[in-house]
């Protein structure tokens, strides 16, 4: 499954080049999360899984749809029209990196020499690869380049902030809420 997972990674910013000329970000973000919450809403309805009715907790829930699905995905595909499918791919390898940022400054994980090691060399490679690449000569810009970067930003706080949901709700339920406040939060602009 990890397979599949890293192989759709890699492949997600070379479909997206093939659709953007014909349908605009915003477009493609609204079908694909629309699709995913039908999708996530039959699994779980099909399971009969559990509600959530805490408000504190649905808001959270519309918060976590904002970065990892709204956001997430309108910076990604904004991003990917923006720069080289090369370098979306080198600076999609940063989120492991900010999500131990994130989980570090939010006292959610312990520093330690070998953490922050890992933290800087893993960005000083990912650095390293995007500008020795090329830049707007290859198509690639400094804009496309930061909205990337932004993605990854917002779908490691994702990560990181899912982690207290997680341990009280099943882990579609969840997903399928996200994917739902998503949906919504996307509706008005794809």
């Amino acid at each position: 499954m990890l397979f599949v997972t890293q192989v759709i990674f890699a492949t997600l910013p070379i479909a997206s080049k093939l659709i953007l000329p014909v349908v605009e970000p915003l477009g493609i973000a609204a079908f694909r999360i629309f699709g995913a919450a039908l999708a996530f809403v039959t699994v779980k309805w099909s399971f009969r899984r559990g509600r959530v009715t805490a408000p504190r907790d649905l808001l959270a829930l519309i918060g976590l749809s904002l970065l990892g699905v709204a956001l997430n995905q309108v910076l990604f595909l904004e991003g990917v029209q923006r720069t080289t499918t090369v370098h979306a791919n080198i600076l999609i390898t940063t989120i492991p990196v900010f999500t131990l940022g994130i989980a570090l400054l939010l006292g959610r994980e312990r520093a330690s020499a070998l953490k922050l090691t890992g933290i800087a060399l893993a960005g000083a490679g990912a650095a390293y690869l995007a500008l020795a690449r090329g830049g707007s000569a290859d198509g690639a810009s400094l804009l496309g380049d930061l909205l990337i970067v932004a993605n990854s930003v917002c779908y490691a706080s994702y990560l990181v902030l899912s982690k207290d949901l997680l341990k009280r709700y099943d882990p579609v339920t969840v997903v399928t809420y996200v994917f739902l406040f998503g949906a919504l939060l996307i509706a008005p602009f794809g």
